[in-house]
């Protein structure tokens, strides 16, 4: 019982610092891949818009024209990202001007070579993520884990390894007075 209070007296730290590198540590592998993706696809977007800005991209400019029919009938695939970007069949562009009209969208653009690398490298990796966890079938659930370390963190930790401590304490005891030692004769 010693032991027991002497570890939740050294180790009282709050939970949310302990829950946090837990989760820091186990998801980094992923999470860390996808930082890197957030901020470098942000990196890239601001990258592109100042050289649109500054001219710099002018000779790789095209005009898009599709067809507002087209998109209604999902013969090809639109979708808008943001005010600046948007993605045509798979694809990213970034709006250098809009010169819509209306039965068609009309855009002087440019193909963002670089997110769609980003993104490509990023859609491997998770596919092959995917394929490499697939054989994990025997492996705690991260959110299970969590949940169970959340709800009671140091009271767990300390009942496992005070009975650890206890059953090797007693194990090594047995083992070195097996019998009873006499005292030598006078």
């Amino acid at each position: 019982m010693e032991f027991r209070a002497f570890i939740l007296k050294r180790f009282n730290f709050p939970k949310n610092y302990i829950a946090f590198a837990i989760i820091s540590i186990l998801l980094f592998n992923s999470s860390g891949y996808l930082i890197l993706f957030i901020s470098s696809t942000h990196f890239v977007k601001k990258i592109v818009h100042e050289k649109l800005l500054d001219e710099e991209l002018k000779d790789e400019i095209t005009l898009l024209s599709i067809s507002k029919k087209d998109i209604a009938e999902n013969k090809i695939s639109f979708q808008w990202v943001d005010s600046r970007e948007f993605r045509f069949n798979g694809k990213i562009y970034d709006i250098k001007k809009n010169l819509s009209d209306a039965d068609s969208l009309r855009f002087l653009c440019y193909y963002d070579d670089k997110e769609n690398l980003l993104e490509e490298l990023f859609h491997s990796f998770s596919k092959s993520e995917i394929e490499r966890n697939k054989d994990r079938s025997n492996q705690i659930s991260l959110l299970t884990f969590l949940g169970l370390y959340i709800q009671k963190p140091a009271q767990l930790m300390v009942d496992f390894y005070s009975h650890k401590i206890q059953l090797c304490y007693f194990n090594q005891t047995n083992q070195f007075f097996a019998e009873v030692i006499t005292p030598p004769p006078q």
